[in-house]
C-alpha cells in the first residue's frame, strides 16, 4: 500500500513512493528510448509513439508511468485513460494519444509484442556493454 492515496494510507509510504518515483526517472526514460527502437523494428509507428510521449506522458499522475503508457498509445494509433475503476471508486485518468481507431483486441497482443521487443532491444543493449567492458 505504498504510496496508496486514500485516507487510511495516504502518509504511509509516501516518502518511499517519492524515493521509487526519483530513482526510476532515468531507467524509465531509458526504456521509452528501448521502446522507441522496439517500434522502429515491430514496424510501428515510432514518430507518432515520440509524439505522444512528449504530449501525454507529463499528463499521468507518475512521473513514469506515463512513458510507456503514451508511447504505446501513440505507436497504435489509439487513446487509452479515461475513467477507470479502484476499488469501487470512479477515478479519470489523463487521456493518452490521439485516438485515430478504436480499441481491439488485437491491441492487446500487438501491445504485448512492443513489449517483447523492448526486453530484446534491452538485453542487446546490456550484452553489447557488457562485451565492451569486458564482462
Amino acid at each position: 500500500m505504498i504510496g496508496y492515496k486514500n485516507e487510511r494510507y495516504l502518509y504511509f509510504g509516501r516518502v518511499a513512493a517519492r524515493l521509487d518515483d526519483l530513482v526510476n526517472y532515468v531507467p524509465a526514460r531509458f526504456t521509452g528510448a528501448c521502446m522507441v527502437l522496439a517500434l522502429m523494428i515491430s514496424n510501428y509507428s515510432a514518430v507518432k509513439a515520440i509524439k505522444a510521449w512528449q504530449k501525454y506522458a507529463h499528463l499521468h499522475p507518475s512521473p513514469n508511468g506515463g512513458i510507456p503508457e503514451s508511447i504505446v498509445a501513440g505507436a497504435l494509433g489509439i487513446r487509452l485513460g479515461g475513467d477507470n475503476w479502484y476499488h469501487g471508486q470512479k477515478s479519470f485518468r489523463a487521456y493518452m494519444g490521439e485516438g485515430d481507431r478504436e480499441i481491439e483486441a488485437n491491441d492487446i497482443r500487438a501491445t504485448i509484442k512492443i513489449m517483447y521487443v523492448t526486453t530484446f532491444v534491452f538485453a542487446i543493449f546490456g550484452v553489447t556493454v557488457l562485451i565492451l567492458i569486458g564482462g
